[in-house]
């Protein structure tokens, strides 16, 4: 699916004008949105041109299991490993919520495993992960934190990195 930005603005714009909010500003989440569709953008086309127009140079990841990445030139080599791992990776919104000055974005991704990903070599096998990431903007446009929450467990069970077997309630059943 690609990202339609001219009609996600629109859609946004219908959903928020109906929001009250004594610090909401119209212009500027409009400014956080298209700065999160660009760099969704960047991703489906495998690489990150743009990066130091959207992501600021003291940016703070937080991801699973409290992991945390300072620095955009950290994340931005993050971000380069899932392409290399990846290659083919493309990411569809599936919804988009503003507030101030957070964008909360949960998306689809689907991609083929085509290079070495946490040390394990390429599987060639799809998979498709589904999370959300909530973006926070400075005033200037620019994302400096960002909390994402991929399911990391279900990308694992689909490259084979862990195995999930449901047990029966019988306890007399293994």
């Amino acid at each position: 699916m690609e990202i339609n930005h001219s009609a996600m603005s629109e859609e946004c714009f219908q959903i928020s004008e109906n929001i009250e909010s004594k610090s909401y500003t119209l212009g500027m989440s409009d400014r956080n949105i298209n700065q999160v569709l660009r760099l969704y953008d960047q991703v489906n086309d495998g690489r990150l041109t743009t990066y130091e127009d959207i992501i600021d140079e003291n940016v703070i990841w937080h991801g699973p299991s409290s992991q945390e990445i300072k620095g955009r030139t950290t994340l931005k080599n993050l971000d380069d490993s899932y392409l290399v791992a990846y290659p083919d990776a493309k990411i569809s919104i599936l919804d988009i919520i503003t507030q101030d000055n957070k964008v909360v974005i949960r998306w689809d991704w689907k991609g083929t495993h085509l290079g070495t990903y946490m040390g394990m070599p390429p599987t060639n096998r799809k998979v498709n992960v589904q999370g959300f990431h909530i973006y926070y903007f400075s005033n200037e446009g620019k994302i400096i934190e960002i909390w994402a929450m991929p399911d990391r467990f279900g990308e694992f069970e689909q490259l084979g990195m862990i195995s999930f077997h449901k047990q029966s309630a019988d306890p007399k059943v293994q």
